[in-house]
């Protein structure tokens, strides 16, 4: 994978939004004169697709409590990451150019005439498209 495929995927990830399921499962930690604890550990992603599919159904037991001596007893919660608008607006503007802006000027006096300037962004090529170029130079 480029370095070029990689920050289009995370631009796209942007674009689209996400989400994490996380896991805090317990441990059994048994003291030095023999005592048994159940202690919750740091949360893990969830990436197995089985256990994403069963949180999501609601197969999954959400009774948590970190002081209860349950082995059984795991904590699943979810995190989420809204898209972002200027992510699209990037993707967009890589792959079709970026949209002509106008800016309209006017004096608050009225003494200058009001004046609309055009902006357009020169267009960016692609690899492929630099390459192409090269060779018809040839």
């Amino acid at each position: 994978m480029t370095a070029a495929d990689e920050l289009f995927i995370a631009q796209m990830s942007l674009a689209k939004g996400y989400f994490y399921l996380f896991k805090i499962e317990k441990k059994l930690f048994v003291g030095p004169k023999g005592g048994e604890k159940w202690v919750p550990q740091k949360p893990k992603l969830v990436t197995s697709l089985w256990e994403i599919e069963a949180y999501l159904m609601g197969l999954v037991d959400e009774s948590y409590d970190p002081h209860d001596n349950d082995p059984a007893a795991t904590y699943y919660y979810i995190v989420t990451k809204d898209p972002q608008n200027a992510a699209i607006d990037s993707l967009q503007d890589r792959a079709y150019g970026r949209a002509s802006a106008t800016i309209d000027l006017q004096s608050t006096d009225g003494s200058m005439a009001r004046k609309t300037i055009v902006i357009n962004m020169p267009q960016i090529k692609t690899a492929s498209q630099v390459k192409k170029d090269v060779r018809s130079k040839q």
